[in-house]
């Protein structure tokens, strides 16, 4: 008789601003209904029960509301709902067990993480200076909220707590859905190393919710350390003088698509020309999950139009902030937390700003402050991921230097210093061989040479051989270094063999 029950859970979620379940890990919070099948040819009843872990010993119905008590089939439809805001955030095991007149039962079981309270930013592994007064943005919430608690510890995982320079909004005394928790001015830090920021939500049943956020902080100079995207960098920086200045620039490529140049004190290297004015274009705060809508700026009499973020703060890597021109093609793409940040000028009066967010998490969006009608020259600039390290020289003898960095997207580009395209670039890489190009994007005699396998490596320039000329040294995902001279002949001695592949030269 068994074989004739049926028992079976799917979560999904309630069309309502109350309820969320994420796609992302089976990850749920709010109230969520469970949908599924109950059915057998003798059914007596169904019951749905969550246990804490992948196996537990314990089983309980505690906000669970079953639909006719459980009384009657269901085939395909809402089996019951869970208020999960009842139970502490973590790992979770939802049983469903369906029982025939005849006692016999029949199990199904689904695995979820419940994630009620939670904090936005800063992310696990920002790294920031000290005397940095850090926007904490994030979500406490609970059925039967008191208040909410934000302190720091000394480490990864702290022994001793304290919420010396920490502003709670509204004193912790008022739930937080979305949006900012307090404020934590680290001045009085004076010791480097990782720091564990801990959220705790307390109901009046006693039940307590918690989330944590490790971030490294040290006494950097004054304007550091930058923001390089999400997903950070294998790229090293170059450094020198790009300007002229007699101060050392830095250089750096990114897998958000960018290469960055800063000045010595942090500030980018950009040059914006033209009149600039106030406007104010907000996204709700916070916005909505499952959220995906294009604004429209226009502002007539533009001959060319920009837009500055006074600060955008959205999931990362989940959610996105795009800059669009008239016809909808993506001129920039922001995600994560970052602030003061101007957008690609695009032709004529129109620009689109595009705001999707997936079905969990969501952060407090983005609020713009300024356009500008003209243009907005200089750094950073967009390229594919940038996996090797740019490299600076004088390529077309003019006494400035330019920047040369390859890329993920198979091209290898050259830009001045003040940002504008050197004329022959950029150049196609994308087949396992290193290239060597004049200043004005020809090829150098002897030049590409292959290698055995792709190259995302950044070269190495030195006279090795003593003869007053450069060789060139690079590696190989096929295990090899590889060295030519400088008319693209084989160094006796190469290529070497190294036990793996490598990502680049030190």
């Amino acid at each position: 008789m068994e074989k004739n029950i049926v028992a079976c859970l799917i979560i999904v979620a309630i069309i309502s601003n109350l309820a969320c379940v994420s796609n992302k890990e089976g990850v749920i919070n709010g109230t969520v209904l469970i949908n599924g099948s109950a059915t057998s040819l003798n059914f007596s009843s169904y019951v749905t029960e969550f246990g804490r872990g992948y196996n537990p010993q314990n089983w309980s119905t505690l906000g669970i509301n079953q639909t006719n008590n459980g009384s009657s089939q269901v085939n395909e439809n809402i089996l019951a709902s869970c208020d999960t805001t009842l139970i502490s955030d973590g790992k979770y095991t939802i049983r469903l067990t369906v029982t025939d007149s005849s006692n016999v039962s029949s199990r199904d079981l689904i695995f979820v993480t419940v994630d009620n309270i939670y904090i936005t930013s800063p992310v696990n592994n920002t790294i920031l200076r000290n005397g940095t007064i850090i926007t904490i943005t994030g979500k406490a919430v609970g059925t039967n909220f008191l208040n909410y608690t934000l302190k720091w510890g000394y480490g990864k995982e702290p022994t001793n707590w304290s919420s010396h320079g920490i502003t709670l909004k509204n004193n912790g005394t008022q739930e937080i859905d979305r949006d900012v928790l307090g404020t934590w001015d680290t001045g009085p830090i004076d010791q480097a190393g990782y720091y564990t920021l801990n959220l705790t939500v307390h109901n009046t049943d006693g039940h307590i919710s918690t989330d944590k956020k490790t971030i490294f902080i040290a006494n950097y100079q004054e304007g550091w350390p930058q923001h390089i995207g999400p997903q950070g960098t294998s790229s090293h920086p170059a450094v020198g003088d790009l300007d002229g200045d007699g101060d050392l620039e830095v250089v750096i490529g990114g897998y958000d698509y960018t290469l960055y140049a800063w000045h010595h004190n942090g500030s980018l290297i950009r040059d914006i020309k033209g009149e600039n004015e106030s406007y104010n274009l907000e996204s709700d705060h916070p916005y909505d999950n499952s959220f995906n809508y294009t604004w429209n700026i226009t502002k007539p009499g533009y001959s060319k139009i920009a837009v500055h973020f006074e600060k955008i703060d959205v999931e990362t890597s989940y959610d996105h902030v795009y800059v669009k021109n008239v016809a909808g093609d993506t001129l920039a793409s922001y995600n994560g937390n970052m602030s003061d940040v101007w957008s690609p000028s695009t032709p004529g009066d129109t620009i689109k700003i595009t705001l999707e967010s997936d079905s969990s998490i969501s952060g407090w969006g983005f609020k713009i402050d300024q356009t500008l009608n003209g243009t907005i020259s200089g750094w950073p600039k967009g390229l594919g991921a940038a996996v090797s390290s740019p490299a600076l020289g004088d390529l077309d003898g003019d006494g400035s230097l330019e920047v040369v960095i390859g890329s993920y997207d198979g091209r290898v580009y050259a830009w001045h210093h003040d940002g504008s395209n050197v004329t022959g670039w950029p150049r196609s890489s994308y087949d396992g061989r290193v290239y060597a190009w004049h200043h004005d994007g020809s090829n150098v005699t002897g030049w590409p040479r292959s290698t055995g396998d792709y190259v995302i490596s950044s070269p190495a320039l030195g006279d090795l051989d003593g003869d007053g000329s450069l060789e060139v040294v690079i590696g190989s995902y096929d295990g090899r270094v590889y060295a030519w001279h400088h008319d693209g002949s084989n160094v006796t001695g190469w290529p070497r063999s190294v036990q793996r592949w490598t990502d680049g030269l030190s």
